[in-house]
């Protein structure tokens, strides 16, 4: 059962990537999604909310390769501890670096929990703004990605993120 009251604002607004569906609270932003469909934002309105319109303007900005970290509060009251700790974990993650599951789930204190870590980054909620496509498999492949375009749009975001490091 959903911790949120009725005090969720579903909006939208495009980037150059795609429609970017996103969610806000009284407390912070709590969901975010990049290259969702028109279908799928159906009780979206046009981003209003002095939060989203900062979230806009960060995600633009992140998407002209100028910004490499978000500061927008975040709701995350519908995870559990571990998975939050997993997204903090996840934050500090510099732009255009990358982690492992297992490097992840030994900073938590858990050595083999590798699984876990990745069950926990599969339902973050910010993603790009967590930067859950940050972290990898200890072999260098992508592992899985939940976002609209899945694997692929991770890869689109490593190299993005790879090539305006510089």
């Amino acid at each position: 059962m959903s911790k949120y009251t009725e005090d969720m604002r579903e909006e939208f607004f495009d980037t150059p990537w795609g429609r970017c569906a996103i969610a806000v609270t009284d407390e912070g932003l709590a969901r975010l999604r990049v290259g969702v469909l028109l279908r799928e934002c159906k009780s979206c309105l046009p981003v209003a909310s002095e939060l989203g319109k900062t979230v806009e303007k960060m995600m633009n900005e992140y998407f002209a390769g100028t910004r490499r970290e978000f500061d927008v509060p975040l709701d995350l009251r519908d995870m559990t501890g571990y998975d939050r700790a997993v997204l903090r974990e996840a934050l500090k993650i510099p732009y255009g670096a990358t982690a492992n599951y297992i490097e992840i789930a030994r900073r938590l204190g858990y050595r083999h929990a590798a699984n876990a870590v990745g069950g926990a980054l599969a339902v973050n909620p910010v993603q790009i703004i967590v930067p859950c496509h940050r972290v990898i498999k200890q072999d260098g492949g992508l592992g899985g990605y939940s976002a609209p375009g899945g694997v692929s749009m991770k890869k689109k975001l490593l190299a993005f993120e790879k090539k305006n490091k510089a």
